[in-house]
């Protein structure tokens, strides 16, 4: 509090009249197009990169945060009636969600066979896809 730091009230504190006003970022999409081609598109000489593009289309096809996908385990996934959803509490708010699981991630979430990597790799890998969905918007989906 202010009279803590040694201000008794609003007219002795430096702050009070200090306006933070909080960036807005730009949110951008992936198109259909773009989605398809991360669908369909392997990365077959770079298992890391095959790896993040796994756990991309896992995060889009479930709505998941990369830390909750990091602590899914098979428990959490459920079935009704041929179709998959994921019932876990978040990991950030302890709060109970119930997530769709998309048919195109069906089979990745089953496998298994990719490993969730650390939070440092996968900013490093996000900066090389940002390139690569640049080079792809300028070659490929003009």
């Amino acid at each position: 509090s202010s009279s803590k730091a040694g201000f008794s009230d609003e007219k002795t504190n430096p702050f009070t009249s200090i306006k933070i006003e909080k960036e807005k970022k730009e949110i951008t999409y992936l198109t259909n197009n773009q989605i398809q081609t991360l669908i369909n598109t392997e990365i077959k000489d770079n298992q890391s990169l095959e790896n993040i593009r796994k756990i991309a289309l896992v995060l889009m096809a479930t709505g998941l945060s990369y830390v909750d996908l990091k602590t899914l385990k098979r428990e959490d996934i459920q079935e009704n009636n041929g179709t998959y959803y994921i019932i876990k509490n978040r990991q950030k708010t302890n709060h109970q969600y119930t997530s769709v699981i998309l048919p195109f991630a069906h089979d990745i979430i089953n496998d298994f066979n990719f490993k969730v990597l650390s939070n440092q790799k996968i900013n490093t890998y996000t900066l090389f896809f940002k390139f690569l969905n640049s080079l792809l918007h300028i070659f490929v989906f003009k």
